[in-house]
C-alpha cells in the first residue's frame, strides 16, 4: 500500500506466502523511475523521496534474505505526490471607521491567496485586499487557498478584529438668515460619514462672539443662535458630535447682520416692512418674487375641498402655523402652501417664508392704502383706495384677490380683494394670486 506525501510516498510492504523463509528486508522501488527505499525486517513502511509533485507513481518490492532475492512484487494502486502549503496572515488589530486599510496574506507555495470577509454586515473585501467598513463591530477576514495540480489546498487562516468608531465627518453649512434683532437662523446638511455612530447632536459657533446653539439630532437641520448683538456682522460654523468625538468644524456661512429694521424699510430677505408689531417685524415679498418681471404666482389653497383645521388662525402671528398645517395635510397638497415655503431670496431659508393670515394680509392692503400711516391690523380695509404710488412700486398690489393661509370653513378660505379690501371666502380649488410674508 502507498500513501502520497509531498514529493514522497510511504508505502507499507507485509511478507507474502512462499517456502523461502522470512524475508531480512525489503527494496521498494517507483516504477519507471530509480527512485528507492528499503524495509528492514520481515514487515514495515519506508519512504520514496525525490518524486515529482502532481506525477502519479506504483510501486513494487522485492524481498531478501540469505537464501536470494524474489521475483518483484505485483504493482501497487497509483498515488500522487502532492505539495502541501501554508497561510501567513497577520492580525491587522483595531481599525478605525471610515478608513480603508489593505490586507495582504501570503502562502508559502507562493500561490495567490483569497480574502472574503464573514461578517458582510460589519466589513467587506475587494478582490485586492482593499477593506470597507460598513458599521463598527467585529471584523473577520479568512484567508485561503485552493491549492493546484501539485499543490494541495491550505489550511483556511481567519482573523477577526475591532472596527472602532470616529468623529463624524464635517457638517456642510447652509445658509444664515437674520431671525429677529438678536439671533439668526443657520442652516446645515449632515456630514456624509458618521464616524460609525448615530450622531446625537450638532452645535453652531459665532464669529465673533463664540455664541453656540445645539440641536440634539442625528439629521441635517436649521439652528436659531440668539444672543446676537444688534448691528454685527457674524458667520457661523457648525460641528456634529457623536459618542467617539466631535468632527471638525464646517465652512464658514455667508455673513448676516442682526439689526432693527424701520416700517417701510427692506427686510433681510429682500422684502418690504409692512408690519411691526409684539417685538416681531413682518416683510413682504415684492410682487415679482416668483420670478423676474412676473407678477405674482397663482395657485389654488388646495387641489380640493378638504378641511385643514389647524389652518384657522386669523389673527397677526398665526400665518406661518397655518401654513405649516396646509403643507402638512395628507388629504390636501397645498399648492399655494408649498409654493411660499419653497420662497428662499438671498438673506433667508427655504420654509421661512408663508402665506399670511387674514389679519395679517388685512395688514398688508392698509399699508398699501397709506404706506405713510397706516392703520393697525385690526382695522378692515374695506372701501378704501390703494396708493397709486405703492401701487405701481415694487410692492404695490393689482386689484385682484389674494389667498390668505386662513380657512374660513371646511371647503373655503379668505381671500381679500385689493380692489376694495373687502375679505372673501373662496372655494379652495381655485387658483387665486399669492404673495409670501416673513416674520423675524
Amino acid at each position: 500500500m502507498a500513501v502520497a506525501g509531498d514529493a514522497s510516498a510511504t508505502v507499507t510492504v507485509a511478507a507474502g506466502t512462499g517456502s523461502g523463509g522470512a524475508p531480512a528486508s525489503y527494496l521498494v522501488t517507483a516504477v519507471g523511475t530509480a527512485r528507492t527505499c528499503t524495509v528492514t525486517g520481515s514487515s514495515g513502511s519506508c519512504v520514496v523521496t525525490g518524486l515529482t509533485n502532481g506525477t502519479a507513481y506504483s510501486f513494487t518490492a522485492t524481498a531478501s534474505n540469505s537464501g536470494g532475492t524474489s521475483a518483484a512484487s505485483v504493482a501497487s494502486a497509483s498515488v500522487t505526490p502532492m505539495a502541501v502549503q501554508a497561510i501567513t496572515f497577520a492580525n491587522p488589530g483595531t481599525r478605525n471607521f471610515g478608513t480603508t486599510p489593505t490586507l495582504t496574506a501570503t502562502s508559502d507555495s507562493a500561490l495567490a491567496v483569497t480574502l472574503t470577509s464573514s461578517t458582510s454586515g460589519v466589513c467587506t473585501i475587494s478582490g485586492g485586499g482593499v477593506l470597507a467598513f460598513v458599521s463598527t463591530g467585529t471584523c473577520s477576514i479568512n484567508a485561503n487557498q485552493a491549492g493546484n495540480s501539485t499543490t494541495l489546498a491550505a489550511s483556511q487562516v481567519s482573523v477577526s478584529f475591532t472596527v472602532a468608531s470616529v468623529a463624524p465627518g464635517a457638517p456642510t453649512i447652509g445658509a444664515a438668515a437674520m431671525a429677529s434683532v438678536t439671533s439668526a437662523t443657520v442652516a446645515f446638511t449632515a456630514p456624509i460619514s458618521n464616524g460609525g455612530a448615530t450622531i446625537t447632536s450638532y452645535t453652531a459657533t459665532s464669529t465673533p462672539g463664540s455664541v453656540t446653539a445645539t440641536l440634539n439630532q442625528s439629521g441635517s437641520g436649521t439652528f436659531t443662535v440668539t444672543g446676537l448683538t444688534t448691528g454685527t456682522t457674524y458667520t457661523f460654523t457648525v460641528t456634529a458630535t457623536n459618542a467617539a468625538g466631535t468632527s471638525a468644524a464646517s465652512g464658514a456661512s455667508g455673513s448676516v447682520t442682526p439689526q432693527v429694521y424701520a416700517l417701510g424699510g427692506t427686510g433681510p430677505g429682500g422684502g418690504l416692512i409692512f408690519l411691526i408689531s409684539g417685538g416681531t417685524t413682518y416683510e413682504m415679498a415684492p410682487k415679482a418674487w416668483s420670478g423676474a418681471g412676473t407678477p405674482d404666482a397663482t395657485a389654488t389653497w388646495c387641489d380640493g375641498l378638504t378641511d385643514v383645521p389647524a389652518a384657522t388662525g386669523m389673527d397677526v402671528g398665526t400665518g406661518a402655523a397655518n401654513t405649516a398645517a396646509m403643507a402638512a395635510s395628507s388629504a390636501c397638497s397645498s399648492n399655494a402652501a408649498a409654493a411660499v415655503l419653497a420662497y428662499a431670496p438671498p438673506g433667508s431659508i427655504a420654509g421661512q417664508w408663508f402665506l399670511p393670515s387674514r389679519v395679517e394680509m388685512n395688514a398688508m392692503c392698509n399699508y398699501s392704502r397709506n404706506p405713510a400711516t397706516p392703520a393697525a391690523p385690526s382695522v378692515s380695509c374695506a372701501g378704501t383706495v390703494q396708493n397709486s404710488t405703492f401701487a405701481a412700486g415694487t410692492y404695490g398690489f393689482p386689484n385682484g384677490t389674494f389667498w390668505t393661509s386662513s380657512q374660513a370653513n371646511p371647503s373655503a378660505a379668505w381671500n381679500p380683494g385689493f380692489s376694495d379690501g373687502v375679505g372673501y371666502n373662496q372655494d379652495k380649488n381655485v387658483a387665486l394670486q399669492i404673495r409670501p410674508i416673513r416674520a423675524f
